[in-house]
Protein backbone atom coordinates (compact mmCIF):
# COMPACT_ATOMS: atom_id res chain seq x y z
CA UNK A 1 0.00 0.00 0.00
CA UNK A 2 2.79 2.40 0.82
CA UNK A 3 4.36 1.68 -2.52
CA UNK A 4 1.09 2.45 -4.32
CA UNK A 5 0.76 5.72 -2.43
CA UNK A 6 4.24 6.76 -3.42
CA UNK A 7 3.46 5.97 -7.04
CA UNK A 8 0.29 8.07 -6.91
CA UNK A 9 2.17 10.99 -5.38
CA UNK A 10 4.91 10.72 -7.98
CA UNK A 11 2.35 10.65 -10.81
CA UNK A 12 0.54 13.69 -9.39
CA UNK A 13 3.80 15.57 -9.09
CA UNK A 14 4.67 14.77 -12.70
CA UNK A 15 1.30 16.01 -13.89
CA UNK A 16 1.79 19.26 -12.02
CA UNK A 17 5.22 19.71 -13.56
CA UNK A 18 3.88 19.03 -17.04
CA UNK A 19 1.07 21.45 -16.45
CA UNK A 20 3.51 24.16 -15.46
CA UNK A 21 5.56 23.43 -18.57
CA UNK A 22 2.52 23.81 -20.80
CA UNK A 23 1.56 27.07 -19.17
CA UNK A 24 5.07 28.39 -19.62
CA UNK A 25 5.40 27.15 -23.24
CA UNK A 26 2.30 28.91 -24.57
CA UNK A 27 3.43 32.48 -23.76
CA UNK A 28 6.92 31.65 -24.95
CA UNK A 29 5.62 30.27 -28.21
CA UNK A 30 3.40 33.32 -28.63
CA UNK A 31 6.36 35.61 -28.09
CA UNK A 32 8.37 33.70 -30.69
CA UNK A 33 5.52 33.94 -33.21
CA UNK A 34 5.04 37.64 -32.58
CA UNK A 35 8.73 38.27 -32.97
CA UNK A 36 8.85 36.25 -36.21
CA UNK A 37 5.83 38.10 -37.59
CA UNK A 38 7.25 41.49 -36.66
CA UNK A 39 10.60 40.58 -38.22
CA UNK A 40 8.92 39.56 -41.48
CA UNK A 41 7.21 42.94 -41.90
CA UNK A 42 8.81 45.23 -44.48
CA UNK A 43 7.67 48.81 -44.18
CA UNK A 44 8.76 49.60 -47.74
CA UNK A 45 6.72 46.76 -49.20
CA UNK A 46 3.65 47.68 -47.18
CA UNK A 47 3.94 51.24 -48.46
CA UNK A 48 4.22 49.95 -52.03
CA UNK A 49 1.11 47.78 -51.57
CA UNK A 50 -0.82 50.73 -50.14
CA UNK A 51 0.12 52.94 -53.08
CA UNK A 52 -0.34 50.35 -55.85
CA UNK A 53 -4.11 50.23 -55.96
CA UNK A 54 -7.31 49.04 -54.29
CA UNK A 55 -6.88 45.40 -55.39
CA UNK A 56 -3.53 45.08 -53.61
CA UNK A 57 -4.84 46.80 -50.49
CA UNK A 58 -7.90 44.54 -50.34
CA UNK A 59 -5.81 41.38 -50.66
CA UNK A 60 -3.32 42.57 -48.02
CA UNK A 61 -5.87 43.64 -45.42
CA UNK A 62 -8.04 40.55 -45.93
CA UNK A 63 -5.10 38.19 -45.50
CA UNK A 64 -3.89 40.07 -42.42
CA UNK A 65 -7.30 39.94 -40.74
CA UNK A 66 -7.75 36.28 -41.66
CA UNK A 67 -4.51 35.33 -39.91
CA UNK A 68 -5.84 36.84 -36.68
CA UNK A 69 -9.03 34.77 -36.56
CA UNK A 70 -8.26 31.67 -38.64
CA UNK A 71 -5.49 29.07 -38.81
CA UNK A 72 -2.50 30.21 -40.80
CA UNK A 73 -3.07 27.67 -43.60
CA UNK A 74 -6.68 28.75 -44.05
CA UNK A 75 -5.74 32.43 -43.97
CA UNK A 76 -3.05 31.95 -46.60
CA UNK A 77 -5.50 30.01 -48.79
CA UNK A 78 -8.04 32.82 -48.54
CA UNK A 79 -5.41 35.41 -49.40
CA UNK A 80 -4.14 33.50 -52.45
CA UNK A 81 -7.66 32.81 -53.75
CA UNK A 82 -8.69 36.43 -53.31
CA UNK A 83 -5.54 37.65 -55.07
CA UNK A 84 -6.24 35.40 -58.06
CA UNK A 85 -9.83 36.60 -58.33
CA UNK A 86 -8.75 40.23 -58.12
CA UNK A 87 -6.05 39.64 -60.74
CA UNK A 88 -8.53 38.07 -63.15
CA UNK A 89 -10.92 40.94 -62.65
CA UNK A 90 -8.15 43.47 -63.22
CA UNK A 91 -7.07 41.76 -66.44
CA UNK A 92 -10.63 41.80 -67.73
CA UNK A 93 -11.00 45.47 -66.83
CA UNK A 94 -7.69 46.43 -68.45
CA UNK A 95 -8.54 44.89 -71.83
CA UNK A 96 -8.80 47.63 -74.44
CA UNK A 97 -9.86 47.57 -78.08
CA UNK A 98 -8.52 50.38 -80.27
CA UNK A 99 -9.19 51.24 -83.89
CA UNK A 100 -6.25 52.06 -86.16
CA UNK A 101 -6.70 54.19 -89.26
CA UNK A 102 -4.17 54.92 -91.97
CA UNK A 103 -3.16 58.59 -92.04
CA UNK A 104 -2.03 60.69 -94.99
CA UNK A 105 1.62 59.99 -94.17
CA UNK A 106 0.98 56.23 -94.39
CA UNK A 107 1.06 55.59 -90.66
CA UNK A 108 -1.56 53.98 -88.44
CA UNK A 109 -3.23 56.32 -85.93
CA UNK A 110 -5.15 54.80 -83.03
CA UNK A 111 -8.44 55.95 -81.57
CA UNK A 112 -11.15 54.29 -79.46
CA UNK A 113 -13.02 51.54 -81.27
CA UNK A 114 -16.53 52.44 -82.43
CA UNK A 115 -19.56 50.86 -80.81
CA UNK A 116 -20.89 49.70 -84.21
CA UNK A 117 -19.28 48.75 -87.50
CA UNK A 118 -19.85 50.98 -90.51
CA UNK A 119 -21.17 49.65 -93.79
CA UNK A 120 -18.72 49.02 -96.65
CA UNK A 121 -15.72 49.97 -94.57
CA UNK A 122 -12.57 48.27 -93.30
CA UNK A 123 -12.09 48.48 -89.52
CA UNK A 124 -8.66 47.61 -88.14
CA UNK A 125 -8.71 46.74 -84.44
CA UNK A 126 -5.81 46.38 -82.01
CA UNK A 127 -6.46 44.42 -78.82
CA UNK A 128 -4.45 45.22 -75.70
CA UNK A 129 -4.66 43.02 -72.62
CA UNK A 130 -5.14 39.37 -71.75
CA UNK A 131 -7.60 37.25 -73.71
CA UNK A 132 -7.60 34.47 -71.15
CA UNK A 133 -10.56 33.69 -68.88
CA UNK A 134 -12.68 36.79 -68.26
CA UNK A 135 -10.66 38.82 -70.77
CA UNK A 136 -12.24 36.89 -73.64
CA UNK A 137 -15.75 37.82 -72.52
CA UNK A 138 -14.67 41.42 -72.11
CA UNK A 139 -13.42 41.33 -75.71
CA UNK A 140 -16.83 40.06 -76.81
CA UNK A 141 -18.50 43.05 -75.19
CA UNK A 142 -16.04 45.65 -76.53
CA UNK A 143 -15.84 44.53 -80.15
CA UNK A 144 -17.84 46.78 -82.50
CA UNK A 145 -21.31 45.41 -83.17
CA UNK A 146 -21.87 44.37 -86.83
CA UNK A 147 -25.67 44.48 -86.47
CA UNK A 148 -27.22 46.85 -88.98
CA UNK A 149 -24.08 47.18 -91.10
CA UNK A 150 -23.70 46.02 -94.69
CA UNK A 151 -20.51 44.29 -95.83
CA UNK A 152 -18.37 45.32 -92.84
CA UNK A 153 -14.78 44.11 -92.98
CA UNK A 154 -12.85 43.71 -89.73
CA UNK A 155 -9.12 43.14 -89.17
CA UNK A 156 -8.27 41.90 -85.69
CA UNK A 157 -4.58 42.10 -84.83
CA UNK A 158 -3.41 39.24 -82.56
CA UNK A 159 0.38 39.65 -82.66
CA UNK A 160 2.22 38.37 -79.59
CA UNK A 161 -0.36 35.74 -78.61
CA UNK A 162 0.96 32.21 -78.99
CA UNK A 163 -2.13 30.46 -77.59
CA UNK A 164 -5.76 31.22 -76.76
CA UNK A 165 -8.24 29.56 -74.45
CA UNK A 166 -11.53 27.88 -75.30
CA UNK A 167 -13.56 30.97 -74.45
CA UNK A 168 -11.46 33.08 -76.83
CA UNK A 169 -12.12 30.69 -79.72
CA UNK A 170 -15.84 30.73 -78.98
CA UNK A 171 -15.85 34.54 -78.96
CA UNK A 172 -13.89 34.75 -82.24
CA UNK A 173 -16.13 32.17 -83.91
CA UNK A 174 -19.34 33.91 -82.83
CA UNK A 175 -18.05 37.33 -83.93
CA UNK A 176 -16.93 35.96 -87.29
CA UNK A 177 -20.40 34.50 -87.86
CA UNK A 178 -22.07 37.80 -86.97
CA UNK A 179 -19.81 39.69 -89.38
CA UNK A 180 -20.45 37.11 -92.06
CA UNK A 181 -24.23 37.34 -91.48
CA UNK A 182 -23.93 41.07 -92.24
CA UNK A 183 -22.23 40.23 -95.55
CA UNK A 184 -18.74 41.03 -94.26
CA UNK A 185 -15.51 39.22 -93.53
CA UNK A 186 -13.06 38.89 -90.61
CA UNK A 187 -9.28 38.99 -91.03
CA UNK A 188 -6.90 37.87 -88.27
CA UNK A 189 -3.44 39.41 -88.66
CA UNK A 190 -0.18 38.91 -86.80
CA UNK A 191 -1.15 35.34 -85.94
CA UNK A 192 1.63 33.32 -84.33
CA UNK A 193 2.34 30.01 -86.15
CA UNK A 194 1.49 28.07 -83.00
CA UNK A 195 -1.81 29.92 -82.69
CA UNK A 196 -2.53 29.27 -86.36
CA UNK A 197 -2.08 25.55 -85.76
CA UNK A 198 -4.38 25.80 -82.77
CA UNK A 199 -7.02 27.52 -84.90
CA UNK A 200 -6.89 24.68 -87.41
CA UNK A 201 -6.87 21.99 -84.73
CA UNK A 202 -9.86 23.28 -82.78
CA UNK A 203 -12.07 23.56 -85.92
CA UNK A 204 -14.18 26.11 -84.08
CA UNK A 205 -13.47 29.11 -86.30
CA UNK A 206 -14.62 28.92 -89.92
CA UNK A 207 -11.35 29.44 -91.78
CA UNK A 208 -12.86 28.76 -95.20
CA UNK A 209 -15.61 31.36 -95.63
CA UNK A 210 -15.81 33.61 -92.57
CA UNK A 211 -12.18 34.18 -91.50
CA UNK A 212 -8.84 34.78 -93.23
CA UNK A 213 -5.68 34.22 -91.19
CA UNK A 214 -2.41 36.04 -91.92
CA UNK A 215 0.59 34.73 -90.01
CA UNK A 216 3.00 37.05 -88.27
CA UNK A 217 6.42 37.70 -89.75
CA UNK A 218 9.65 39.04 -88.33
CA UNK A 219 8.71 42.52 -89.58
CA UNK A 220 6.29 44.16 -87.15
CA UNK A 221 3.12 45.29 -88.90
CA UNK A 222 3.82 43.49 -92.18
CA UNK A 223 0.98 40.98 -91.89
CA UNK A 224 -1.39 43.73 -90.74
CA UNK A 225 -0.62 45.83 -93.82
CA UNK A 226 -1.11 42.75 -95.97
CA UNK A 227 -4.44 42.17 -94.26
CA UNK A 228 -5.34 45.82 -94.83
CA UNK A 229 -4.68 45.48 -98.56
CA UNK A 230 -6.54 42.17 -98.82
CA UNK A 231 -9.48 43.61 -96.89
CA UNK A 232 -9.74 46.49 -99.34
CA UNK A 233 -9.55 44.07 -102.24
CA UNK A 234 -12.25 41.88 -100.70
CA UNK A 235 -14.51 44.87 -100.17
CA UNK A 236 -13.87 46.27 -103.64
CA UNK A 237 -14.73 42.90 -105.18
CA UNK A 238 -17.98 42.82 -103.19
CA UNK A 239 -19.23 46.04 -104.74
CA UNK A 240 -21.56 46.08 -107.70
CA UNK A 241 -19.77 47.45 -110.77
CA UNK A 242 -22.60 49.86 -111.44
CA UNK A 243 -21.92 51.66 -108.16
CA UNK A 244 -18.27 52.34 -109.00
CA UNK A 245 -16.84 50.48 -106.01
CA UNK A 246 -13.33 51.90 -106.22
CA UNK A 247 -14.51 55.52 -106.45
CA UNK A 248 -17.10 55.33 -103.70
CA UNK A 249 -14.97 53.32 -101.31
CA UNK A 250 -11.86 55.48 -101.65
CA UNK A 251 -13.96 58.58 -101.09
CA UNK A 252 -15.41 57.15 -97.89
CA UNK A 253 -12.12 55.71 -96.69
CA UNK A 254 -9.53 58.47 -96.85
CA UNK A 255 -11.22 61.80 -97.24
CA UNK A 256 -11.95 62.23 -100.90
CA UNK A 257 -11.61 60.78 -104.37
CA UNK A 258 -9.42 63.55 -105.66
CA UNK A 259 -7.13 63.80 -102.63
CA UNK A 260 -3.64 62.36 -102.44
CA UNK A 261 -4.79 59.80 -99.87
CA UNK A 262 -7.62 58.78 -102.17
CA UNK A 263 -5.10 58.26 -104.97
CA UNK A 264 -2.96 56.07 -102.74
CA UNK A 265 -6.09 54.12 -101.82
CA UNK A 266 -6.79 53.39 -105.47
CA UNK A 267 -3.15 52.54 -106.16
CA UNK A 268 -3.06 50.01 -103.31
CA UNK A 269 -6.32 48.43 -104.45
CA UNK A 270 -5.09 48.27 -108.03
CA UNK A 271 -1.92 46.42 -107.02
CA UNK A 272 -3.74 43.88 -104.85
CA UNK A 273 -6.97 43.28 -106.77
CA UNK A 274 -6.50 44.57 -110.29
CA UNK A 275 -7.95 41.43 -111.79
CA UNK A 276 -11.09 41.63 -109.65
CA UNK A 277 -11.84 45.32 -110.05
CA UNK A 278 -10.16 46.52 -113.26
CA UNK A 279 -13.46 46.78 -115.11
CA UNK A 280 -15.06 48.86 -112.36
CA UNK A 281 -12.24 51.31 -111.61
CA UNK A 282 -11.63 54.62 -113.35
CA UNK A 283 -8.21 55.65 -114.54
CA UNK A 284 -5.82 56.05 -111.55
CA UNK A 285 -4.68 59.50 -110.50
CA UNK A 286 -1.00 59.86 -109.66
CA UNK A 287 -0.47 60.68 -105.95
CA UNK A 288 0.85 64.15 -105.24
CA UNK A 289 4.30 64.40 -103.74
Amino acid sequence: MGIDLLRDLDAARRRRLLGHRRKIAIPTLAAVLIFAAASSLRAGRIDTIARTGPASRIAFVTTLLATLVLPVAAAVGIGVSLSLLLQLGQEAEDLTVMRAQLSDDDRFVEQPAPAKLASDEVTLLHVYGSLQFAGARTLQVRLPDPAGATRPVVILRLRGRSRLGTTSFIVLADYAEHVRAAGGHLFLSGVDPELAEQLIRTRRVDLEDAVTVLKASATVGESTRDAYAQAHAWLAAAWDDKQEPGRRFCFAWEGGWGSASGARCRARQAMVAASATAAAWPEPIAPSM
